[in-house]
């Protein structure tokens, strides 16, 4: 059976470690709602909210602006280049697949088995 390719979300060519505001949103596998309600996060929910807080701490010059964490998936506006104009700065594909990776390891702790993010952002 053929699979569909799947269409990138990406601007050809855009070069995303460049200063700039991101929305981003992330959603979990299969829409599954891990992160507890609307309003009121779980314990899994907090892991999310807690790293995507983080973010600033583990990457120079990039830190989120806003950020809400869903029962199914996050939104965060993360700003790259916000400290000095002349540093490189990580690419957001390589600073969201650290949080998801992050994420994922520390859930994985208490619920080995399960499936945390849904492919790409």
């Amino acid at each position: 059976m053929d699979v569909p390719k799947r269409k990138s979300t990406r601007i050809p060519g855009f070069d995303y470690s460049s200063e700039n505001y991101y929305f981003v949103t992330i959603c979990t596998h299969e829409k599954k709602c891990i992160f507890g309600a609307a309003g009121k996060l779980n314990a899994l929910g907090r892991i999310a909210e807690r790293d995507l807080q983080e973010l600033g701490i583990h990457y120079h010059g990039v830190h989120i602006e806003k950020m809400v964490v869903m029962p199914n998936h996050i939104h965060a506006i993360i700003v790259i280049g916000c400290e000095n104009k002349d540093m490189t700065y990580p690419s957001l594909n390589t600073i969201v697949g650290q949080y998801k990776s992050g994420v994922t390891r520390k859930i994985r702790e208490s619920v080995p088995e399960m499936k945390v993010w849904q492919r790409s952002y």
